[in-house]
Formats: C-alpha cells, structure tokens, sequence
C-alpha cells in the first residue's frame, strides 16, 4: 500500500519538472525580448503588446516559488519521519 511519503515524492517529481519550463519558458521570452536580432514592430502602440509578458512572467515565478515549496516540504518530512503530521503542518502555512 502506498504511503504518503510516495505520493510527496511523485508530487515532488513533477513540480520540478514544472519549475524547470517554466524557467525555460522565463528564460527564452527575456531573451527573445532583450536581443537585437528579432524584427520589431515599427508601430510604438504595436510594441506595447510585449507588456502582456509582465503577467505571464509573475505567473512563472510564483510556479517557481511553489513548486520549491513542495519540494522543500519532502525534504522536511524525509528528515523528520512524520510525513503526515509535518505535511499537515505546512499545508496550513
């Protein structure tokens, strides 16, 4: 019967498969952005349509910061082998 232990674990295992395109995906639109060799548009109004990066960025970070989270909750409860009672205790925080 699976523990819940395995559950974190699986958990764990693609929230960092998650944290790590998002960093990509980060990563590749602020290049996009910055280099010189991308056509831009000529029209000012036309250009602003890259402040919509602005909300996909945010939401990327805080994919990043949660997906630490889960990962820094199975390192604690491996440390500490009570993994239901301090999984429970950080749900809450």
């Amino acid at each position: 019967m699976p523990s819940i232990l395995d559950g974190i674990k699986a958990t764990a295992q693609e929230a960092t498969t998650l944290s790590g395109w998002a960093q990509a995906s980060l990563g590749g639109s602020i290049l996009l952005i910055v280099s010189t060799s991308n056509i831009r548009p000529i029209s000012k109004r036309i250009r602003l349509i890259y402040l919509l990066f602005i909300p996909g960025w945010c939401l990327f970070v805080i994919s990043m910061y949660f997906g630490n989270s889960i990962n820094r909750n199975l390192i604690s409860s491996s440390a500490a082998g009570q993994s239901s009672k301090l999984l429970m205790a950080n749900a809450i925080i």
